[in-house]
């Protein structure tokens, strides 16, 4: 069934960032006082928000002069503003301190009483004393903690394992320049787009000055974080987000971007379709050799958690969707039946030049699986799912590295990183520890392999295929690691950038010959805004230090979908 592309189905508010340049992240991370966000344990998918002028907390609070522009998410529109945060007067001991008379004497015949030995001067002293030691406890633990400013804030990963909240996908064929990167985000119910022309996108560049956050305003609230993906040989972008449910599951909504030079800005968007349900998780989403979008998710039954899959493909100018009922509402497959572990979605990635996609889920005993579902295994095309083990928590990461090869990165119940590598050749290598301490999901991006005209990749066959993996440590930092080939030719290193979520790495795609092969990396920051950086792929160059960092603006929520068991 053809999908309306009515532009009454749609309303893109753009809502232009006030900066007249992009924020470096010295100007938009100022410190500032934040109060602890208390989150209902209930209701872990609304947007919370803490209103600084009316919130009692009875715990000192630490105030900075902080005059660095921020963004604040006001009347549907992103506001310059700053906080009006003086510094508290301290006020002298000196000028409260009684006066010390000295007393008279002879009036009862007795030698008067030394000076040292009189109860007002004790007193003075006493008084002076505990005013010295207040003034000085106040300095010394103002200093402590402006040492470490994280531990003032209210990180929306502590205590879990925060899952990945922003989701990016390449707009336009892989082989010309003319290319876009879609980022997306939620904020106060709805799903938000951002895009910059990738030739544009620079180590040294930022992002753009002129870029602008757009709401996609749907008929119902948005509830998870939203899952892109490019097909249909880069012309088309699918973002599929669950709607406002009752229970623990919700209907799934799509809707997705189309190259149109006709278009606004090069590109027309449609309007918010429904894919039916119920689901009970976050969609996982990949393109078979480019012409193909699927979208993965779990049903919670009485019988247990079970794999939902659903397609579509480009029949000339329509959609064809699989099993769609007579109202043309797609209908979901049910897939292998299995224990989920319920705190965390499936992870699945299609690997290039095969109609085959690898899951990997965590079971009800916390270890992880892998499975395939593939074109031509006869049946419910379903491979049986390797028990590799472990002990798990978060949510699961994978991708494919060339047609023959997929790696897995997981954070272990230990809050260090876990890695197994699968080939054809030798199957599954042994799970493996990298150490660390995390408490987000990983990103990992694979490069230096070879573009097709699909928008996939193989591997060039030269040796300098390489892996780099991030994620956020526990002093809300994002670490990053690098391996080559299968060995690993980096420790740890601490990029010594906040942030309050996931960071998400993205391949900027090949693009022709002239452009150089770049990676993205972004992530959502204590202010809601979010930051970004470039890197320019280098064989030889193994840290990211050096990333420039500039804000791209927003008011994001970092609350995220979470199941309830």
């Amino acid at each position: 069934m053809e999908e309306s592309k009515s532009p009454t189905q749609v309303h893109i508010m753009e809502e232009e960032l006030q900066s007249p340049r992009p924020m470096t992240i010295e100007e938009s991370q100022s410190p500032r006082p934040l109060l602890p966000i208390e989150r209902s344990q209930s209701d872990y998918s609304a947007l919370q928000v803490v209103d600084a002028e009316h919130n009692h907390n009875p715990s000192p609070q630490v105030l900075y002069d902080d005059n660095a522009p921020q963004v604040v998410f006001d009347d549907d529109k992103f506001h310059d503003g700053s906080l009006d945060a003086s510094s508290p007067e301290v006020v002298t001991s000196g000028e409260h301190l009684p006066e010390v008379v000295s007393m008279p004497g002879g009036a009862s015949g007795r030698p008067p009483v030394p000076w040292w030995r009189r109860k007002r001067f004790l007193a003075a002293i006493t008084v002076a004393i505990v005013i010295v030691v207040v003034v000085l406890g106040a300095v010394l633990g103002t200093r402590k903690k402006s040492e470490s400013s994280t531990a003032l804030r209210a990180s929306a990963c502590n205590n879990t394992v925060c899952p990945q909240i922003l989701s990016a996908a390449v707009l336009g064929p892989n082989t010309t320049d003319d290319r876009k990167l879609m980022v997306f985000a939620r904020g106060d119910g709805a799903i938000y787009f951002n895009w910059a022309q990738i030739a544009n996108l620079s180590d040294t560049g930022g992002w753009p000055a002129d870029s602008r956050w757009s709401a996609l305003v749907g008929g119902a609230s948005f509830v998870s974080q939203p899952s892109a993906m490019s097909w249909n040989s880069g012309s088309r972008v699918s973002v599929a987000t669950m709607v406002d449910g009752t229970g623990t599951e919700s209907n799934v909504q799509m809707t997705k971007f189309t190259v149109d030079e006709s278009g606004p800005n090069g590109f027309t968007v449609d309007g918010w379709k429904d894919l039916g349900g119920p689901v009970g998780s976050p969609l996982g989403t990949c393109a078979i050799n480019g012409t193909r979008g699927d979208y993965y998710s779990v049903e919670n039954t009485a019988e247990g958690a079970k794999f939902l899959h659903n397609l579509s493909h480009r029949n000339g100018t329509v959609d064809m969707w699989k099993h769609p009922d007579q109202l043309g509402v797609p209908q979901w497959d049910v897939g292998a039946n299995f224990t989920f572990n319920q705190t965390a979605k499936p992870a699945v990635v299609c690997r290039p030049s095969y109609w085959v996609h690898d899951l990997v889920f965590y079971d009800d005993k916390s270890a992880v699986r892998h499975g395939m579902w593939a074109f031509h295994i006869p049946g419910n095309h379903w491979t049986e799912f390797t028990d590799l083990g472990g002990k798990f928590k978060g949510e699961p990461t994978v991708i494919a590295v060339g047609a023959d090869r997929i790696d897995f990165f997981g954070i272990g119940e230990d809050a260090a990183m876990y890695h197994f590598t699968w080939t054809e050749a030798d199957s599954h290598s042994a799970l493996e520890s990298l150490g660390g301490s995390f408490h987000s999901a990983a990103s990992a991006v694979a490069t230096g392999l070879i573009a097709s005209s699909t928008g996939n990749s193989t591997v060039n066959g030269t040796g300098s295929v390489r892996i780099d993996v991030v994620a956020l440590g526990m002093n809300d930092h994002i670490f990053h690691r690098v391996m080559r080939g299968k060995r690993w030719v980096s420790d740890w290193e601490d990029l010594g950038v906040e942030g309050n979520s996931a960071p998400l790495v993205v391949h900027y795609g090949h693009g022709s010959s002239e452009q150089p092969e770049r990676v993205g990396v972004f992530m959502v920051g204590y202010d809601g805004q979010v930051k970004q950086a470039t890197w320019t792929v280098s064989v030889e160059q193994t840290s990211w230090k050096d990333l420039k960092w500039t804000s791209m603006g927003g008011a994001m929520t970092s609350d995220f979908f979470r199941f309830e068991t």
